[in-house]
């Protein structure tokens, strides 16, 4: 089973004429599976009142991704005081019950997060709005 990619783009229509509505980050299959595993958008959507949830798209304007940036970078925090190596997170079942374990090295998902909200609060300060594809 192919672990699912997260891409995370400017809305059309969200840039001048001027200026290409290219601009995307992807989040590799890896790292977006332990945002999910991890509860990172479950407890966000109890915090902020949204509903985001994996294999589906929301397009959100800036206070919205103001409070995802600012909600990741608290769980960046949380993973570099983390003093283990390689997380380890279940992010599904087989249908024998048997638990999908994954692995992915601290630095490698603290990179890409870092990734992100850099995107992220980049589309903050240009004002766009950003599709979730997650």
């Amino acid at each position: 089973m192919k672990m699912q990619e997260s891409t995370f783009s400017v809305a059309a229509g969200a840039g001048s004429e001027s200026e290409p509505n290219a601009d995307s980050f992807r989040l590799s299959g890896l790292s977006s599976e332990w945002l999910f595993s991890s509860g990172f958008w479950q407890d966000l959507n109890v915090e902020i009142g949204t509903i985001f949830d994996q294999f589906e798209e929301d397009e959100v304007d800036s206070s919205v991704t103001e409070k995802v940036a600012n909600y990741l970078w608290k769980r960046i925090d949380m993973l570099i005081v983390n003093p283990i190596y390689k997380i380890e997170f279940v992010r599904g079942w087989t249908s024998s019950n048997e638990p999908l374990i994954e692995a992915v090295e601290r630095d490698k998902l603290i990179f890409e997060l870092k990734g992100l909200h850099t995107f992220l609060v980049a589309s903050l300060v240009r004002a766009q709005r950003v599709l979730f594809s997650l």
